[in-house]
């Protein structure tokens, strides 16, 4: 006769505990806590323990939940089953944690003796992956012997959209998984593609390892391995990644790619490549060889590091043709400007001095012209007021407002083809010089209350290693020049005295949506007196014959070297500058009553222009005018125009007379440019979806060096991108208009005019396309277009790239699956356009 008590929970719940035990051997050395919600049912005989509904135990570091839990004290074990509901549907199911360790699963019955567990359709989680396991058995190591599992990425562990059907597996949790013949399924359709064994790692932190690389064929350049590496692991702040590509027919490519970061100090990243490409029959006259290398290096200091020095680095440079020919994202091989920067900066504490140092780089990979700035600093100095009282009493006097301050400017330049950038005529052409700056000034004086006045004086001094000596040939009949090496100054200095107000215009009304309206009108007039410095006192100018008739020119002695000489011809100029804002206010009802709104109708409308006193001709330059606005938000406008005040002939030559003097008008349009910027955005929420990698890895920055690697590789090698699925539309256009007027009569004038368009668009749920093109209006080509469709498969995405036309076109179509575990199982059809140009 079973003798079984029935303890009904009260308040919802009923706990207990038990650690006794008959044999010795198979004593708990811990005590075993269980609950549950609904009752605990004991019998005695059998030595069994059942919970029902919300059951729970725990054990050390091991909890247990489930729908129902029996316990049998005589053999130390316990299992836990799932219910059902009333349409069957399977509820509560068992859930499993030990330690770090967590799964899901229909059945379980652990031992807690041995420590082994048997669990029936578990469902784990190892990082990225998910496990589903038919057949499982729990060590006491926490390794997992699973018999037909389902491997997957895939939230969806239900019906997952895809899954790697494992014979057996072992899993050493945070280590790796190890499995027998596996196979592809998609969709619930078994695919021929499969595999005799797979390690796969789901180490945490840094490990080092293979990188599995891609492969295919390429018609020019045949069978290829793209992107074979490995990942060294060397500290946890260093990691060096080495990467390549090799190809049938003799091309390949090297990349290794250095990372540091010190948290809170600085982080940053080194990419080195070369590049040996070989197109075409190795035995045809028509084989093309290319030899190319590249630098990248990224360097930042972190803002905490300190508070007075600051080092920098951002480094793109190489040979002209390595975008083109060995990248295979298309913003990149449509690139023609390559920028470098190396800068340095350190202010002094208890001083107003700070020193900067900078090394750039500018390239043109069209015109294979080379730029280099090395060095380049400056030493500058913040305002001081010499002249005030350190005490001060009453009010300052007008000289203690006198300030001044100094910057010292420093670089040397040259410039070559790419194909002679290591020569020594590079060295050569190396052009070198100072600039010195003294500004001094007066704070602004207010006189008759609304006028404000400024008075300045600035002295410039230049120093260069070269000036150019010149002579006139009488034999050949040409100017010689001659470069003479040393030291050599040249200086210039000014003075100058404005006065700016404001005026105000305001229009109120009392009725209509109008409210108000106003008008912030800003002139200025300045005063500038510079002296003449080709005056031959200064010998900063020579002047000699030109020509075999005895005519006679002016030469800059400083021109081209250094920061150049001093400008020639006397300045006793008046400039001035009118400059408008026009806003208002709309009366806008809502439920709680009234409220006014501001807009703007001009940001800025104005015109500036120069009188020089001191010309003997055309006194009065060209007048500039320009303006801008918003009109939304997403719509703005910009434009200038030059206006001619004097006459010219039937030639176009300017004659110096006003044009109302010979009844032309009072001003000639020369140039005008227009430009209207404008964009459009449609935002709602989406459905859930299972993030892709690169929306992870740009919305989460993060410092782990081979996370950082990972994004760096993604964005730029394998052209992932961002992608805003939140947004179901958005496009911008940016339309330019030109216009060079011509001043004769019978010549057409030069227009250019030109709209960029760019954008992307929801087609339907999970599907994306996007774009970018332009348009020449006057020449009505199109310019270089882009289109990208996007689609996203929950778990997997997949994007085709296309450049339809053009010298680059090329197309790129991947299919991967989400997730840095499983990256490799991408399929990747791409043609480049050397590629699709050899047909």
């Amino acid at each position: 006769m079973h003798i079984r008590v029935v303890i009904i929970c009260l308040m919802g719940f009923c706990n207990g505990h038990y650690v006794q035990a008959q044999d010795t051997s198979t004593v708990l050395d811990l005590p075993v806590r269980y609950g549950s919600s609904d009752s605990l049912v004991l019998d005695l005989l059998r030595s069994r323990a059942y919970l029902y509904k919300e059951a729970h135990m725990e054990y050390g570091s091991l909890q247990l939940k489930a729908h129902q839990i029996e316990q049998d004290w005589q053999r130390r074990e316990v299992s836990a089953t799932a219910g059902s509901d009333s349409s069957g549907a399977l509820i509560g199911k068992p859930s499993f944690q030990d330690g770090d360790q967590t799964f899901d699963s229909e059945r379980i019955r652990y031992n807690f003796i041995t420590r082994r567990a048997s669990v029936s359709k578990l469902v784990t989680q190892d990082g990225e992956l998910y496990m589903v396991g038919r057949s499982v058995r729990l060590n006491n190591d926490q390794s997992i012997y699973m018999k037909n599992t389902q491997m997957t990425t895939c939230s969806n562990t239900d019906a997952p959209h895809f899954f790697l059907n494992l014979s057996k597996a072992h899993i050493v949790p945070n280590k790796r998984v190890v499995s027998g013949p596996a196979y592809l399924v998609m969709a619930g359709v078994p695919l021929p593609v499969g595999l005799p064994f797979a390690i796969i790692p789901s180490l945490k932190g840094q490990r080092s390892g293979l990188l599995p690389p891609e492969y295919g064929r390429s018609p020019e350049l045949g069978f290829f391995l793209r992107n074979l590496g490995y990942y060294f692991a060397l500290s946890d702040y260093l990691d060096l990644t080495l990467r390549g590509d090799l190809y049938s027919l003799g091309s390949y490519r090297l990349g290794p790619a250095l990372q540091y970061t010190r948290r809170y100090r600085y982080s940053g990243r080194l990419e080195l490549s070369y590049s040996n490409q070989q197109r075409g029959d190795a035995r045809a006259d028509d084989r093309v060889s290319n030899r190319d290398f590249f630098i990248r290096w990224n360097h930042q200091q972190d803002a905490k590091a300190h508070p007075l020095r600051r080092f920098t680095a951002s480094v793109t440079a190489g040979t002209s043709t390595f975008l083109a020919n060995n990248s295979f994202a298309t913003t990149q091989f449509l690139q023609n400007q390559l920028n470098s920067s190396i800068s340095y900066n350190q202010s002094f504490a208890n001083s107003p001095f700070r020193l900067s140092l900078a090394a750039r780089h500018n390239q043109n990979t069209q015109t294979k012209q080379v730029n280099l700035t090395l060095p380049e600093g400056s030493l500058s100095m913040n305002r001081i007021e010499p002249f005030k009282r350190k005490i001060q009493l009453g009010d300052a006097k007008w000289y203690e407002k006198i300030g001044l301050t100094y910057q010292t400017n420093f670089r040397s330049t040259t410039q070559a083809p790419d194909s002679t950038f290591f020569s020594e005529a590079l060295l050569r052409n190396f052009n070198g010089g100072v600039q010195h700056s003294l500004p001094i000034s007066s704070a602004a004086v207010i006189i008759a209350r609304y006028l404000q006045f400024t008075p300045s004086f600035t002295y410039n001094e230049r120093w260069s290693m070269r000036q150019l000596n010149r002579v006139y040939d009488d034999t050949a009949r040409i100017v010689r020049a001659d470069t003479a090496n040393g030291f050599f100054r040249n200086y210039d200095y000014s003075f100058s005295l404005s006065m700016n107000t404001r005026i105000y215009g305001l229009i109120q009304t009392k009725k209509g949506r109008l409210a108000a309206l106003r008008h912030v009108i800003n002139p200025r007039i300045s005063y500038l007196w510079r002296p003449d410095f080709s005056d031959p006192n200064f010998g900063f100018f020579q002047r000699i014959q030109s020509d075999s008739l005895g005519n006679t020119r002016l030469y800059d002695r400083f021109g081209g070297f250094g920061y150049g000489g001093a400008g020639s011809g006397r300045s006793n100029a008046i400039n001035f500058s009118l400059d408008n804002l026009v806003e208002g206010k709309w009366r806008t009802k809502t439920d709680t009553g009234q409220v006014i709104k501001k807009f703007k109708i001009f940001d800025s409308f104005g015109l500036n222009g120069t009188y020089n006193l001191a010309a003997d001709s055309f006194k009065l330059s060209l007048i500039q005018l320009s303006g801008r606005t918003n009109f939304t938000e997403r719509l703005s406008m910009f434009f200038s125009a030059s206006l001619d005040p004097y006459s010219s002939d039937e030639l176009g030559r300017r004659q110096n007379r006003y044009r109302w003097q010979d009844q032309q008008g009072f001003t000639r349009l020369t140039s005008a440019n227009f430009t209207i910027n404008g964009s459009l955005r449609n935002r709602a929420q989406q459905a859930n979806r299972t993030p892709s990698l690169a929306d992870r890895l740009v919305a989460t920055p993060s410092a782990d060096p081979r996370e950082l690697q990972e994004r760096e590789y993604l964005m730029r090698q394998a052209q992932t991108q961002f992608i805003d699925w939140e947004i179901p539309f958005q496009a911008s256009f940016n339309l330019a208009v030109g216009l060079q007027k011509s001043a004769v009569p019978t010549q057409k004038d030069l227009i250019n005019a030109a709209v960029d368009l760019n954008g992307d668009f929801n087609l339907t749920e999970g599907w994306k396309i996007a774009w970018r093109t332009g348009i020449d209006l006057v020449q009505k080509k199109i310019n270089p277009t882009m289109i990208n469709v996007f689609r996203d498969l929950h778990c997997w995405e997949m994007s085709f790239n296309l450049v339809p036309f053009g010298t680059y076109r090329s197309y790129t179509f991947t299919l991967n699956a989400k997730g840095r575990t499983l990256q490799s199982l991408r399929l990747t059809r791409r043609r480049d356009w050397y590629d699709l140009n050899s047909f």
